[in-house]
């Protein structure tokens, strides 16, 4: 027997047998709103594209689905696994997904390449972008930087910020020797002393670059852009021009859900991490929750999911410099329209 079979018994039973049967539509439209309509509301499938495969950044959306949050907004949000944060903003602009996560690193490049893509939701304040030596290896500021052995991917975000910060800390990036390295490769060639200094995210790599240090008695030294004076805005929401256009309705009610998962991440981080394990089993809990815990520290903010005029101009005007950007406004590549 369906539930609403049931709902209708038990109103006709009751309604005959000990109130009035006038009263029995009443009994069967209580039943039908306290356990079906739930079910029956039409909610909006929507594709979010992740910057790469689920990591600890994403703690606040998984849990935002898990606590029903998005539900609550009329979402039916599937995550997509990402490949980068330049396939997301591919994956978006050709309207394979409706909203995605990337640095505005990303972003703003995005933008100057014509692709009309824009942050509606900064979810991380502070970048994660860092790089990471060995404790052993002599390196105790950026300073130290010159001379040494890089590794890392050309094409990543790490490597096209690395000239801007060495000149902001007062180093020639020509004194520095740049390796190209394989990204699946990346831990076990750090950890093989192939390289001096590797590209770290402190929401993923970090971690990994500490729990795999240990078991080579290494212990990983970590230089987070934002702790030299060099400030970026983290990761962010974003979605089409057109989407922004044409559905802010949509913007914003997954806007608020998110906030919502971030609240519930930052009062029981372990529930976040039990989130994401649900839907992705295979992932190590220890590292994961390494990760959510990192991530939360580039979370804090006064308002989240606000970016600040001041934090906007600095990262336009340093990623700008850093990959040789002009002609792109605060306006191409933010708004905060969405953000309570």
């Amino acid at each position: 027997m369906t539930t609403k079979t049931w709902c209708l018994a038990r109103a006709l039973v009751v309604g005959t047998a000990l109130l009035p049967l006038v009263l029995a539509p009443l009994l069967l439209t209580g039943c039908s709103s306290a356990e079906d309509d739930q079910s029956a509301r039409e909610l909006r499938e929507i594709q979010f594209v992740l910057d790469f495969s689920p990591q600890g950044r994403h703690a606040p959306f998984y849990l935002a689905q898990a606590n029903g949050h998005y539900r609550d907004e009329g979402l039916d949000v599937t995550f997509l696994r990402g490949e980068g944060d330049l396939f997301a903003a591919q994956i978006v602009a050709g309207g394979k997904a409706t909203l995605g996560s990337a640095m505005p690193v990303t972003i703003i490049e995005a933008r100057s390449q014509g692709v009309p893509i824009k942050s509606v939701m900064v979810y991380e304040h502070r970048s994660p972008l860092s790089y990471a030596v060995w404790s052993d290896s002599g390196i105790n500021s950026p300073a130290d930087f010159a001379g040494r052995r890089y590794g890392g991917n050309p094409f990543g975000s790490a490597n096209k910020v690395l000239p801007a910060f060495l000149r902001a800390q007062g180093v020639d990036p020509s004194t520095i020797e740049m390796q190209t390295v394989d990204p699946s490769a990346l831990v076990a060639s750090f950890l093989a002393g192939q390289f001096d200094i590797a590209p770290a995210f402190h929401d993923a790599t970090w971690p990994v670059y500490q729990v795999k240090g240990a078991e080579v008695g290494r212990t990983p030294r970590e230089f987070l852009l934002s702790d030299w004076g060099f400030d970026l805005l983290g990761y962010s929401v974003f979605a089409t021009d057109s989407t922004i256009d044409s559905d802010p309705d949509l913007i914003e009610s997954f806007v608020r859900a998110t906030i919502n998962g971030y609240e519930d991440t930052a009062s029981d981080p372990q529930r976040a991490v039990n989130a994401i394990l649900e839907q992705e089993p295979t992932l190590d809990e220890t590292l994961l929750r390494a990760q959510v815990d990192n991530a939360l520290e580039l979370m804090k903010s006064d308002r989240y999911g606000y970016a600040s005029p001041e934090a906007m101009t600095a990262t336009l005007v340093s990623v700008s410099q850093a990959y040789g950007i002009s002609g792109i406004d605060i306006s191409d590549v933010f708004n905060n329209s969405f953000v309570p």
